[in-house]
């Protein structure tokens, strides 16, 4: 991984939002001329700060063992109460402080992560034009042979019946393309990234959780989320 710079995302406004912030003006009422001194609570700051530096190495980890995965996505963690998780694009995975509190080893989070991984490549591949998702075979047209059994004279007809043989043969072809199984792409990511694939079905539930929620998502569609972090220390 020498020579390639990573960098992981906290949000930090849904962060702070999430957090909360208290003042010291609980006691008597707020005049207009006031200044409000906010605090930002430290210990759930220090969680989302573990929980940031958790998925980033994780991330990280899976990447470097996945060379097929885009090298330069982002893994993201925000101090959200509920658990979710999702991708954006082919770009990020976006995981909430909460679910990554759900999964108590490092082997949990990976199967998360591999999961999500799973869903996003799967959603790329059946998104992409037929020609891109894998070379297709032309199938030659034995030209004599059709001219022999054709039975007709006329040039124009006889192209168009070449066509159609053409045609046809493709379409049996792009029937035959199989779609990659999204829990089959996170098993192999998560072999190869040296955990055990059971660590799928240990997150299942976790995983149910998690699809229950769709709220962060949805913000995030209208507001993307841009305020870098790396760990203590940095990352190169």
């Amino acid at each position: 991984m020498a020579g390639r710079r990573y960098t992981n995302w906290c949000p930090g406004a849904l962060l702070f939002a999430a957090l909360g912030c208290q003042t010291d003006q609980a006691s008597r009422p707020i005049a207009p001329t006031d200044v409000l001194r906010v605090q930002v609570d430290q210990k759930l700051l220090q969680a989302n700060l573990e929980a940031c530096t958790r998925v980033f190495t994780v991330g990280q980890k899976i990447l470097a063992a996945n060379p097929e995965l885009p090298q330069r996505l982002l893994f993201r963690a925000v101090g959200h109460p509920l658990p979710e998780i999702f991708h954006q694009g082919n770009s990020s995975i976006v995981v909430t402080q909460k679910l990554v509190e759900m999964c108590s080893t490092e082997g949990e989070l990976a199967a998360v992560l591999c999961v999500e991984l799973g869903r996003m490549v799967a959603e790329r591949e059946a998104l992409a034009p037929l020609e891109a998702r894998r070379p297709q075979p032309r199938t030659p047209i034995d030209h004599v042979q059709f001219r022999a059994t054709a039975g007709v004279a006329n040039p124009d007809e006889l192209r168009l019946r070449e066509q159609a043989h053409y045609e046809a043969e493709q379409r049996k072809q792009s029937r035959e393309i199989v779609l990659p199984d999204p829990m089959e792409l996170a098993r192999k990511y998560l072999q190869k990234a040296g955990y055990p694939v059971e660590e799928i079905d240990r997150v299942k539930p976790i995983l149910r959780a998690a699809a229950e929620n769709s709220v962060l998502e949805q913000q995030m569609r209208s507001v993307p989320l841009s305020t870098p972090f790396a760990p203590p220390g940095g990352v190169d």
